[in-house]
Formats: C-alpha cells, sequence, structure tokens
C-alpha cells in the first residue's frame, strides 16, 4: 500500500464515514458527501487538504489511488462521474481549503439597542 490509510487519519475518517458503502442514499453527490464532512468537522480542513496532498504526491497512478480509496473505506468510484481518482482528490483539496465555517454571530447581534438615545434622535445600531 502506498500510504497506510492509518497515516492520513483525517481523509481515512472522511472516506469511511461519509463515503461508505451506503453514502448514496444519504447524499445526492459525492460532493455534498464531502461537504457534510467538513461542516460537520470544520477544524478538519486543513487537514484534509493536506492530507489529500500526501496521497497524491505518493501515488504513482488511478490503481494506487482506487486501491487506497477502498483500504480507507470508500466505496465511490470517480469515474462513474466522468472524473479520475486524481483529478477528483484535487478537487477535494480545493474544496476543503476553500471551506469556510458560517461566523459565529456576536451575542449582542440582533438584540434591541440598550443605553440612551443617540443625541440627534435617530437610532442607529450600537
Amino acid at each position: 500500500m502506498l500510504v497506510d490509510p492509518a497515516d492520513l487519519p483525517t481523509l481515512r475518517a472522511c472516506f469511511a464515514t461519509y463515503l461508505y458503502q451506503s453514502w448514496r442514499k444519504e447524499f445526492a453527490h459525492v460532493d455534498d458527501a464531502v461537504r457534510a464532512f467538513l461542516g460537520d468537522a470544520p477544524g478538519r480542513a486543513a487537514a484534509l487538504a493536506d492530507e489529500v496532498q500526501v496521497l497524491l504526491a505518493a501515488a504513482t497512478d488511478e490503481a494506487e489511488l482506487d486501491a487506497w480509496s477502498t483500504a480507507a473505506g470508500a466505496d465511490y468510484l470517480p469515474s462513474d462521474d466522468g472524473r479520475t481518482f486524481r483529478g477528483w482528490l484535487e478537487a477535494v483539496a480545493v474544496t476543503a481549503r476553500d471551506f469556510h465555517t458560517p461566523a459565529t454571530p456576536s451575542p449582542g447581534l440582533g438584540l434591541p439597542p440598550t443605553g440612551p438615545p443617540h443625541p440627534s434622535g435617530v437610532e442607529e445600531d450600537r
């Protein structure tokens, strides 16, 4: 095996928990499964992108990527979507790198203003 799946724990977790045998029952498309992983584990986005790059650097061909994917627990063939493993994994890395978690609103956001009225008489956000 080119890289032990245990050495790429974030990528393996994504594959084993979101791309397992019945992922098609939960997600309309494989990209939705990857985005769900990122949404559920936003702190792991950078690690996912980095681990994809490690795997791609170690792999010499599609057969190795296919074997790794299967060993990591994924049940997905990019060729079903007209993609190569390399092309799909590169897209996964880009998605992970570009992933942004929704901003956490500040505690006072949306609350009515407090304190004395503004001297101009016009209410403003405070």
